[in-house]
């Protein structure tokens, strides 16, 4: 994740913004995370404007992002699936 924040950094004109789960989460894909109270920690990473670790899945970061942590930003892209493994092919179906 790091080494892609800070490439993603390079780029001209570009504001890296980081919600990552705080642990391991490959192969939850679409989970959302349902009747648990989902809590975000600010954190450092080099590269990134502002970035925050959630308890929760890829989908709760998304959501938790776009919904409430940057309710002001108007994003151009997202950028999901760094983990370990592919994630190319039919894994694309599971993985986070």
């Amino acid at each position: 994740l790091t080494t892609l924040v800070q490439k993603l950094d390079e780029v001209e004109d570009l504001n890296v913004f980081v919600v990552a789960p705080a642990e391991e989460r490959s192969a939850f894909s679409h989970s959302i995370s349902i009747g648990q109270v989902l809590s975000a920690q600010v954190r450092k990473v080099a590269g990134a404007k502002m970035a925050f670790a959630v308890g929760g899945t890829p989908a709760d970061c998304t959501m938790i992002a776009l919904g409430a942590l940057f309710p002001g930003v108007a994003f151009d892209c997202v950028i999901g699936g760094i983990n370990r493994g592919d994630n190319a092919g039919r894994h694309i179906i599971y993985s986070g």
